[in-house]
């Protein structure tokens, strides 16, 4: 489990996606899994919750993901809880419970900032921007991701960092500030090959 841990940053950018999906289920299924460490279980069922949604498989990520948040509660664990949370934010963001997401971004937000959880933080706020954009609060959005952006520098987290200038460039492009846009997406190209997150790079060359 810990080594699905440690690989879901690289299997989740780069793939293959089926394969590791697969091996969350093959390492869920086991057994013993019942008796591990339950905050070592609620990370593995988070991680499986957002490959289930990255294919589509909603119902089944949002089953694993409030499996997840239970077991942190259990642990009164803030940090996991938060980081459940906002995961929880984002299913509701993609399924168009958009007050839902709030709700769970806002919670996951101060526990994870008390819990001085910066990279999480970063990342938070990055889909909070994506949510005010969705509900029309453009400069919301934009002042969500420029602090994402800030905080992911400070941390180093590369891939997040891209996906946070995507979005900011395609919000400056819907702007009509064509400039600014296309100085971003070069940046969240240039980063999104240097990570391998082809995906991404497919959506930024659109």
């Amino acid at each position: 489990l810990e080594g699905l841990l440690a690989l879901e940053p690289v299997l989740s950018t780069r793939g293959p996606f089926g394969i590791h999906l697969s091996l969350l289920d093959s390492a869920l299924a086991h057994e013993e899994v019942a008796n591990i460490n339950p905050q070592l279980r609620a990370r593995v069922l988070e991680s499986r919750g957002r490959a289930r949604r990255a294919r589509g498989m909603l119902d089944e990520s949002l089953a694993d993901l409030e499996a997840a948040l239970a077991l942190a509660e259990a642990a009164e664990d803030r940090a996991l809880e938060g980081r459940v949370r906002g995961n929880i934010g984002t299913h509701y963001l993609f399924t168009d419970r958009l007050d839902d997401a709030d709700v769970q971004y806002q919670v996951a937000l101060v526990m994870l900032r008390e819990e001085d959880e910066q990279l999480l933080v970063g990342r938070a706020l990055a889909f909070m921007g994506q949510l005010n954009h969705r509900l029309g609060l453009t400069q919301d959005a934009i002042q969500n991701y420029e602090e994402a952006l800030e905080i992911m520098r400070e941390v180093g987290d590369r891939r997040y960092e891209a996906i946070a200038l995507t979005w900011l460039g395609s919000t400056r492009r819907e702007l009509g500030e064509l400039d600014k846009a296309s100085e971003l997406l070069e940046r969240a190209l240039a980063g999104h090959r240097n990570v391998g997150n082809r995906r991404y790079e497919g959506a930024v060359l659109t």
